[in-house]
């Protein structure tokens, strides 16, 4: 059985791609490390080793860690306490996987949109933008200013190398 970069075996890839497709409107996301979200907050993953884990509510949680036996999603050495950990004869009972994985979508949907952060670079301004003239201007005046101020700053460094001078003899 082939599997992809992250070591996730591919049957395992097509049963969470069948799961995902069993709710309208619901996507898989990530080529690498295969979730699903909605409105920012992860629903499901399967972790590198091809086990899925699930995002549940306090009560499903404990519930279906009584009913089959799971355990919270241990994920790259940090215990996710949101995540449960499906185990491997879970994925034979078809029914009973949906039934949790359609509890999961649901307690997620039913949580606050994460909101988006703002883009770390600015957009590039354009040659002819008025923005840009006065960027420039602001910025050669600034230097000016900076070097002024340096000025009086260059005088102090050539007595610090002095005083270095004096203390090594």
């Amino acid at each position: 059985m082939s599997s992809n970069a992250a070591g996730i075996p591919a049957g395992r890839l097509a049963q969470y791609a069948m799961l995902v497709a069993s709710i309208p409107g619901l996507e898989r996301r990530g080529s690498k490390a295969p979730y699903t979200s909605l409105n920012g907050n992860k629903s499901s993953f399967l972790a590198d080793t091809g086990s899925l884990a699930l995002r549940l509510d306090a009560e499903g949680r404990d519930e279906f860690m009584r009913a089959h036996g799971a355990k919270l999603c241990e994920h790259h050495g940090r215990v996710m306490k949101e995540f449960v950990a499906v185990p491997e004869g879970l994925w034979k009972d078809r029914k009973v996987l949906r039934k949790a994985f359609v509890s999961s979508v649901a307690y997620v949907g039913s949580l606050k949109p994460k909101v988006s952060k703002k883009s770390k670079f600015a957009e590039p301004l354009a040659a002819d933008d008025p923005k840009w003239k006065n960027a420039e201007k602001s910025t050669a005046v600034g230097k000016k200013t900076a070097q002024k101020e340096k000025g009086t700053k260059k005088s102090s460094v050539k007595k610090t190398a002095r005083r270095r001078k004096a203390v090594a003899r």
